[in-house]
């Protein structure tokens, strides 16, 4: 951690040595304040002086268990979610310290979002905090379906941001459904001396907060009985509070913990009361005592949660004017003979109040229309990439968009005529109708990708039926490969010089031509060119380079490598910006860009980043290195350069060691770690750095070779960080 435990020292009353044994750069971090201490650690706000950004980094105390530690910190580097927080680094040494950074979450809880919304403050009601918890279970959701369980969910474990970012927070107490339990979660008993409104604490020695969100099987240690519909509980009692604004158990300041305690185990919470029925039901069945009657999965009380959101049926519920009028008749069968007579002026009536239920129903209706907005905009961005089997799911968000757009004068009415206090929050839902529906929006991008989503096979396989066959039997003949037609690229032809075969990727551009010199001319409007790399076993890190590790050998499958470097038009196109540091050209290569966005643009493009294996073994060409390949690469002091504006290599790639650097699909990890069969992706089973290869027009020739690799932190960018794409060969 560099210098770090010197001067974490004077706010922890501990002395921790160095944790690496070869320095690094002095002044890594730099500690600013406590955020917070919990029972395994002490949270700092602190200052990363290399990337220049502010982080969160979670120490162990002193005496602290390093082992459970380094599981929560283990078990949360491995939930990859937009609802939990990452972790960036983890750091630990022989001596028992241990340390992780993590990104700093700013905001409230949803503890201190509740009390928002009972008082009305920062814009906050009750339908948008349910949006919130809506996220927290598809958060969970998706770690119960890589088999984690939290254990601990409750309002002060949930981070809300500024901009409506939610996260679940302290996996301290989760376990990994299948493995050995390191935790000891039962509660231990008060001593006969202690006093009864000391802290409950697990038999491990962690401190428990309120129990009032316990589930009753955790409260009375049946931990045997502990799994995910325990998590189910814990969502149950957080929307208790929010519907009763007070806590399930526990609501009197003056309860002691065991107090609470006691209360959880003997039986349910008092009935909410002035809370919708549907909400009720989701509720009751979520806390219900016997584990088995409540929701069987996250995903089934998400599902409730969005029906009522979206004004759809709720599972929990069955409930209605009829089915109370029936009940009704049946107690009351004298009565009701009696009443026959005056039916006429009941049925005045009722059609007086059916008429003041469907104004109520369409008030709902329209409270839920901010939650559903915004749920269209994120969804604009999953919907990737564009293929046949996403043309359902294009319609469906088309038809909810234009019901919503029926409903968009009146959000704009009740803007106009509503309170200063309720403003801001009706001003999001009528500007979030002209986001969607903007020249540049979700709106028509939904609508480009159906259309391109439909016409797809037909542009680029049916068109091409014949040439199709024709270079499949080549590729058969020269190369042993079976191909079928690829759904997207457009076959071009075979390189004269690579004798390799080359596809145009229609989704980024159109097809490249060739130019008058005989070579395809990359312009503004060109798409990615993709050449199919045999496959082949070569030795990996026996080139030129820095390649930290004994060569060893790599058996690849063939894969789609694109000729050229990303360029910025092809970036823009779809991302709708240009990222790169230097707006140099539009063919110039993308610069400035980020692994995790690398690997986003991949995702939308229906492409991906190739692993060093397969970069190397592109780089190598199959032949012998050697430095006068140099000069074919663009590593002179004059700066980025259009791609393909030096020789191509043997396989007929361009600017594989030169112009910028291009990042790759694999975790940073030494040679020694076994790889994927096929892709020679290296196993890296918790990933910190993420790896860039090649070489760039500032980087000295001295280094320059197949072999050097580079590592920097996912979020890591420079204006020499680009991509070259690959593509997965469709079975």
């Amino acid at each position: 951690m560099y210098a770090l435990w010197s001067r974490i020292e004077p706010l922890m009353d501990v002395t921790l040595p160095d944790l690496d044994d070869e320095a690094p750069p002095e002044e890594r971090y730099a500690i600013e304040d406590e955020l917070g201490r919990g029972g395994m650690g002490v949270v700092f706000r602190v200052f990363d002086g290399a990337l220049k950004r502010r982080l969160a980094m979670k120490v162990i105390r002193p005496g602290g268990r390093r082992d459970r530690f380094l599981e929560e910190a283990r078990i949360t580097g491995n939930l990859v979610h937009p609802g939990i927080v990452p972790i960036h680094e983890l750091h630990a040494d022989r001596d028992g310290n241990a340390a992780y950074t993590m990104p700093l979450v700013e905001g409230h809880t949803l503890e201190e979002v509740f009390a928002f919304v009972e008082r009305g403050e920062e814009g906050w009601t009750r339908t948008r905090a349910l949006g919130v918890l809506l996220r927290v279970c598809e958060a969970m959701a998706y770690a119960h379906a890589q088999g984690v369980i939290h254990r601990d969910l409750k309002p002060s474990n949930v981070m809300v941001g500024r901009f409506g970012e939610t996260y679940v927070m302290d996996w301290g107490l989760a376990r990994v459904v299948g493995e050995a339990d390191p935790k000891d979660i039962r509660l231990r008993p008060y001593a006969d001396d202690e006093e009864t409104g000391a802290p409950l604490v697990t038999m491990d020695g962690d401190v428990v907060g309120t129990p009032a969100y316990m589930p009753p099987e955790q409260a009375a240690g049946r931990v045997e009985e502990v799994g995910p519909q325990s998590d189910v509980y814990g969502i149950g009692a957080t929307l208790y509070h929010l519907l009763s604004l007070k806590r399930p158990f526990g609501a009197d300041p003056t309860s002691t913990p065991r107090e609470v305690l006691d209360a959880v185990i003997a039986g349910p919470p008092p009935p909410l009361r002035d809370a919708p029925a549907e909400l009720v039901a989701i509720c009751e069945r979520a806390m219900a005592r016997d584990g088995a009657r409540r929701y069987a999965s996250m995903e089934e009380l998400a599902g409730d949660l969005r029906a009522y959101l979206e004004g759809r049926v709720v599972s929990a519920y069955e409930s209605g004017g009829w089915a109370e009028l029936r009940k009704w008749i049946q107690r009351n069968r004298g009565l009701a003979a009696a009443i026959a007579a005056v039916v006429v002026v009941t049925v005045i009536g009722l059609v007086a109040v059916a008429r003041q239920e469907r104004a109520r129903a369409l008030e709902a209706v329209l409270e839920t229309d901010a939650y559903r907005l915004r749920r269209l905009e994120e969804e604009a961005d999953e919907l990737w990439p564009a293929r046949e089997r996403m043309i359902a799911r294009y319609d469906d968000w088309l038809e909810r968009f234009e019901e919503l757009r029926a409903r968009r004068r009146q959000h704009e009415e009740r803007l106009n005529r509503a309170a200063e206090n309720r403003q801001d929050a009706l001003r999001e839902v009528v500007d979030a109708y002209a986001r969607l529906g903007a020249a540049d929006g979700p709106l028509e991008s939904i609508r480009d990708r159906r259309e391109y989503a439909r016409q797809v096979e037909r542009r680029t396989v049916d068109d091409y039926r014949e040439k199709w066959d024709g270079m499949i039997e080549s590729i058969r003949r020269v190369h042993g490969i079976e191909l079928t037609p690829q759904v997207g690229l457009v076959p071009l032809g075979v390189n004269p010089r690579s004798e390799l075969y080359e596809f145009a990727h229609l989704a980024s551009g159109k097809p490249a031509r060739l130019g008058p010199d005989g070579r395809l001319a990359m312009k503004e409007e060109t798409g990615i060119v993709l050449v199919l790399i045999p496959g082949g076993t070569f030795q990996m890190g026996a080139s030129k380079g820095l390649a930290e590790g004994e060569p060893h050998e790599v058996t690849l499958d063939p894969f789609f490598l694109s000729k050229y470097e990303m360029t910025q038009a092809q970036w823009e196109r779809i991302a709708g910006s240009n990222p790169s540091i230097r707006d140099l050209g539009p063919t110039h290569p993308v610069g400035g860009v980020t692994w995790n966005a690398a690997t986003e643009m991949m995702r939308r493009y229906d492409l991906e980043l190739p692993t060093e294996a397969q970069w190397e073994y592109a780089a190598l060409a199959g032949e012998k290195w050697t430095d006068e390949r140099l000069d074919r690469e663009n590593l002179g002091p004059t700066g980025a350069l259009p791609v393909g504006s030096f020789e191509a290599n043997p396989f007929g790639l361009h600017d594989m060691l030169g112009n910028v650097f291009e990042w790759c699909r694999d975790g940073w990890g030494a040679y020694s770690l076994p790889v994927e069969p096929g892709t020679g992706e290296r196993v890296v089973a918790e990933p910190t750095f993420r790896v860039y290869r090649g070489g760039t027009y500032n980087v000295l020739v001295d280094v320059v070779g197949p072999s050097l690799r580079l590592r920097d932190g996912p979020d890591f960018r420079a204006a020499v960080t680009g991509l070259r794409p690959a593509r997965r060969i469709d079975e």
